[in-house]
């Protein structure tokens, strides 16, 4: 059976994407009436969808029900990189015997021309759809829905490049020289290295602000 999309799961998927590349700006009021003609959509299915954005802690509402993207902390960005560290890498396990020569092909050649053009939000956006693909392709429900369906990903990449494309190039492209090789242990290690050299990069950005 086709699972049919309605237009608040659309809308959903936009006003997410739109938070994950920082059109709507952390601590931004969402104005509803102005977004539902942006989307082109009525108030019902927009409602619905800020709903399940409200479910997923990426918007709030304030006392005199404004809404607004969620602005997070630096320590509460270090707790879900905590968190991702152990989910992440464990998913790459999972993944690596599933994932294809072209899908390896497809992220090293998207990665390799945005950091040889230096482009640091074509950069982002890669490195964006390389993580939503790790854990959307995870084939255990389970934990595809702590790292999806919660939100959780996309709280994760809210804040953007964290450490430069010069530093983090290689370790993506080891990380799929694992996928390539379907080395199941060897992607966990190297996607989970990666991501404490950023709970790091994070920690000493907490210390600077002390």
């Amino acid at each position: 059976m086709i699972e049919k999309i309605t237009l608040a799961d659309q809308a959903y998927k936009v006003l997410r994407d739109m938070i994950l590349s920082g059109e709507l700006k952390p601590g931004e009021t969402l104005v509803q009436d102005q977004l539902a003609e942006e989307l082109g959509i009525s108030r019902t299915p927009l409602l619905h969808a800020l709903k399940l954005l409200e479910s997923e802690n990426l918007i709030i509402r304030n006392n005199n029900h404004r809404v607004s993207v969620r602005q997070f902390t630096l320590e509460e960005m270090i707790v879900l990189f905590e968190i991702r560290e152990s989910l992440e890498s464990l998913a790459c396990r999972y993944l690596a015997p599933l994932v294809t020569k072209d899908e390896v092909a497809r992220f090293k050649e998207d990665f390799t021309q945005a950091y040889q053009k230096g482009d640091s939000e074509e950069y982002r956006k890669v490195d964006n759809v390389f993580h939503l693909f790790v854990a959307e392709k995870c084939p255990y429900l389970d934990l595809k829905t702590m790292l999806i369906r919660s939100g959780f990903m996309t709280k994760c990449l809210i804040k953007g490049l964290i450490r430069s494309p010069e530093e983090t190039y290689q370790e993506h492209m080891e990380i799929l020289d694992r996928f390539e090789t379907h080395d199941p242990f060897g992607a966990e290690e190297k996607m989970r290295i990666h991501i404490q050299k950023t709970v790091k990069r994070l920690r000493e950005m907490q210390s600077l602000t002390n």
